[in-house]
C-alpha cells in the first residue's frame, strides 16, 4: 500500500516543506522500490516514512527542519541520525548495526 496521509500530514505547520523534503530523501534512499507510507505518529508528533524495504525509517521531529534516520529497538529505545549527505548504504549498515547490536540472535 503506497500511500500519504494527508488527512494526518496537512493538520502539520509547514506540512508542505515537510512533504517535500522527506519525498526528496526518500527518493534519494531508495524508499520508493517496494510499499511505502508517509504519516505523522499521533504520539510523537513525527512525520515519517516508512518503506518495507529498510530497516529504519526517516522522521521529520516536531520543531526540526531536518531529515532523520530514526530505529527503535524492541524495547522502545530510539537511535536518530541526521540523514543529511548519508547514503542509503550506510544508513542501512547503521540500522543493521543497531539490530545486532539489540538482537544478537537475529
Amino acid at each position: 500500500m503506497n500511500e500519504i496521509n494527508l488527512q494526518n500530514v496537512m493538520k502539520e505547520s509547514n506540512w508542505c516543506n515537510k512533504l517535500v523534503d522527506i519525498l526528496q530523501k526518500g527518493n534519494d534512499l531508495d524508499f520508493f522500490e517496494s510499499e511505502w507510507h508517509i504519516d505523522v505518529n499521533q504520539n510523537s508528533g513525527y512525520f515519517y516514512l516508512w518503506s518495507e524495504d529498510k530497516p529504519y525509517q526517516l522522521v521529520i521531529k516536531p520543531g526540526s527542519p531536518c531529515v532523520w534516520a530514526y530505529w527503535e529497538s524492541e524495547d522502545g529505545i530510539q537511535y536518530f541520525l541526521q540523514s543529511t549527505r548519508k547514503t542509503s548504504d550506510k544508513l542501512d549498515k547503521w540500522a543493521e548495526k543497531l539490530r545486532k547490536k539489540y538482537n544478537p540472535k537475529d
